[in-house]
């Protein structure tokens, strides 16, 4: 089972993955609740969403105890960074090959060293549960290098905007997000909302020589590279799963609007 963290296999650092992994289908959670006296049962406060764990029988098979050993202590080296953390790399699995996870090791190591091989769990987090998508959704196009599995559509990312109108933007993911968006050329009192949940946000000014980036997930907004939050009055636009329905109005509108995201699964 070719498992994968960043670019390698276990195979990679002449480790054997054996059968029986664990791979959970959602993440921790823990229901909030409030119990108020005289009021039956409790009242929900929400759910808080935890992380992924993730556990990996491992074995090496080699007669040389000298060689199992520099072998274990590569794979740690991969493991660690020079700073003795525990370091962030991709997870993927061989039957989800189009999606990876953040995960990092999450508990000690300690082999049983038997006669010819030495074998051990490996247990890795995912502290945000979040599956992406290989690739950014403006760079699937029809002929991209991805899993034939992959629900993914190619779709319309760049908008040339000369009047009010509305435009499709395709989401393939499971999850809300919130997307970078990029405006550049001209126009004034710009408004776009997304009918899905008539979430919307106003620039008053748009100046040819200064695109306007807008970080949803980072909350940040840019003009001509420089730092300008006050730039964007209202809220920062999501994208729903499926497809979304945003509205441009605004006045002398002479613009090119893009989207930059990529898809999310539970």
């Amino acid at each position: 089972m070719p498992t994968k963290l960043d670019d390698y296999t276990f195979e990679d650092f002449g480790l054997i993955e054996e059968f029986g992994h664990v791979h959970p289908s959602t993440p921790d959670f823990t229901e909030q609740t409030l119990s108020i006296p005289g009021r039956p049962g409790l009242l929900s406060l929400g759910t808080q969403i935890g992380a992924k764990q993730f556990s990996l029988p491992i074995k090496v098979f080699v007669r040389d105890r000298y060689e199992r050993q520099r072998m274990k202590n590569k794979f740690v080296a991969f493991l660690f960074d020079e700073y003795r953390q525990p370091r962030e790399f991709k997870l993927s699995f061989d039957y989800e090959q189009d999606k990876y996870y953040f995960a990092k090791i999450a508990s000690q190591i300690t082999p049983e060293m038997l006669f010819q091989m030495d074998q051990f769990e490996l247990t890795l987090i995912a502290n945000d549960p979040t599956k992406y998508f290989l690739l950014d959704a403006d760079e699937i196009t029809v002929g991209s290098h991805i899993p034939i599995l992959s629900r993914v559509r190619p779709a319309r990312h760049s908008f040339v905007i000369k009047s009010n109108q509305t435009i499709n933007v395709v989401h393939d993911g499971t999850l809300a997000i919130k997307p970078r968006i990029t405006i550049s050329g001209s126009a004034s009192n710009v408004t776009l909302k997304n009918t899905r949940n008539n979430k919307s946000f106003k620039i008053t000014d748009v100046i040819s020589t200064k695109p306007i980036i807008i970080y949803g997930e980072n909350y940040m907004v840019t003009e001509g590279g420089n730092d300008t939050f006050s730039k964007l009055v209202g809220d920062f636009l999501e994208l729903l799963p499926g497809d979304n329905n945003i509205t441009v109005s605004g006045e002398g509108l002479d613009l090119i609007i893009s989207f930059k995201y990529r898809a999310q699964f539970m």
